[in-house]
């Protein structure tokens, strides 16, 4: 189980922002910092810092677990909406807020839509409108380039939504790494490289 790297060849973009994974930070709204990066055209990555991610892209000595371990949330958006009672993901607008702790931050929702209606999966926010933005803007493209029936107003990123055709769905916000990092078999290796500087998005091509 050990000598698996995901490339770092795929990382195509990353950033720094605050996030919400856990249904307890949902409860308390409290915000922590994530660091995340887009793996491939289907994939979002999180973890909780830019050292946690080098870890599990550049050690080859971590078996699955470990690596698993590291990643605070997974996004496929072309494996997630396989099953049957999934729609799909939508991004809500990024809308304005303060906050009594944080002051006043940018923030927008990453949803996952069942049959049966929308379940959150992050929460994501920051004071830099554009780092916001950029996340967003990735997910919304993720999202339209998957199979999943989704309507996207180019327009919309000033109001900031992204609209289904029908209905939605969700899956395990805690799930492991799919496709790529699922195949134990695979050797594929990454060179060393660091992601983006603090609280930017970084094209990695």
């Amino acid at each position: 189980d050990q000598g698996f790297v995901p490339s770092i060849k795929k990382v195509k973009h990353s950033g720094q922002l605050l996030a919400r994974f856990s249904l307890k930070s949902m409860f308390t709204k409290k915000w922590k910092p994530t660091f995340w990066v887009a793996y491939g055209d289907q994939q979002l990555l999180f973890f909780r810092n830019k050292a946690d991610f080098e870890e599990c892209f550049t050690n080859p000595f971590l078996g699955i677990k470990e690596r698993e371990a590291l990643i605070k949330l997974s996004v496929d958006f072309v494996s997630d909406i396989e099953p049957e009672h999934v729609d799909g993901y939508n991004a809500t607008p990024t809308r304005q807020k303060s906050y009594s702790r944080d002051g006043n931050m940018n923030h927008f929702k990453l949803e996952k839509w069942y049959k049966t209606g929308p379940s959150i999966c992050a929460a994501f926010a920051g004071k830099n409108e554009n780092e916001v933005r950029c996340l967003r803007t990735i997910i919304c493209e993720m999202i339209n380039k998957s199979p999943q029936s989704v309507k996207h107003d180019p327009q919309s990123d000033t109001t900031g939504s992204s609209h289904y055709g029908a209905s939605t769905s969700q899956r395990s916000e805690y799930s492991a790494y799919s496709s790529d990092y699922s195949k134990k078999s695979s050797n594929t290796r990454g060179g060393g490289s660091s992601a983006g500087r603090s609280g930017r998005s970084k094209n990695y091509n």
